[in-house]
């Protein structure tokens, strides 16, 4: 019999989660900023309680199996939201190849391809961090994020479509926001972000 994704002890009722799990969720929240480069931002949760338990464990102790729950979270957002319908493709924050081999596999890019097999948007990887940088989380400051993530990333082909660019965690925007810049340097699209979990909220 399925049980709970997360506590194991229930029936699930909705993302593989189980009725009391649900609800020591923070859905629907807001950025506390506003994101000027982006055309859309979408956040799923509040990054606290179960939903930070579960992407820590994903991220830093290899539970990678709790994609599908934050991937089916923000597919229901995404539909709800209705934004869906301008937009051709679907990519992530990539990882600089160091930390790629050390963690084994990027968390954004695994949510990213579960939300691409439940929709119609095309999963591509138009994006490479060709620098080595600081984690941002050990980052306080945002003017020094912003700068430490500065000229990370390059444009790796043309994107001919509007696209969804998914992450885990959004806290100052200076990653999202940097790759925005580059890829609406070289394309004259609309791009939204599609996060996780943020901290930051209204």
């Amino acid at each position: 019999m399925t049980k709970c994704l997360y506590c194991g002890s229930k029936d699930p009722v909705k993302f593989d989660l189980c009725q009391n799990c649900l609800d020591n969720i923070g859905f629907g929240v807001k950025f506390n900023q506003e994101v000027d480069i982006l055309d859309e931002l979408l956040i799923a949760c509040e990054y606290k309680s179960l939903i930070k338990d579960i992407i820590i464990d994903f991220k830093f102790r290899d539970k990678t199996y709790y994609y599908k729950i934050l991937a089916d979270i923000m597919t229901d957002l995404l539909l709800k939201s209705k934004i869906i319908k301008d937009y051709k493709y679907i990519s992530f924050v990539p990882m600089h190849k160091k930390d790629l081999k050390l963690r084994g596999y990027n968390q954004a890019e695994l949510i990213a391809k579960e939300i691409a097999d439940n929709t119609f948007l095309e999963l591509i990887k138009p994006i490479e961090k060709s620098k080595f940088t600081q984690q941002q989380v050990r980052l306080a400051n945002q003017n020094d994020r912003k700068k430490n993530i500065e000229n990370a990333f390059e444009i790796t082909r043309k994107i001919d479509g509007n696209i969804i660019i998914v992450d885990d965690v959004i806290t100052s925007a200076a990653t999202i926001s940097e790759i925005a810049k580059i890829i609406k340097d070289k394309n004259q699209i609309k791009i939204a972000a599609l996060i996780a979990a943020s901290p930051s909220i209204i």
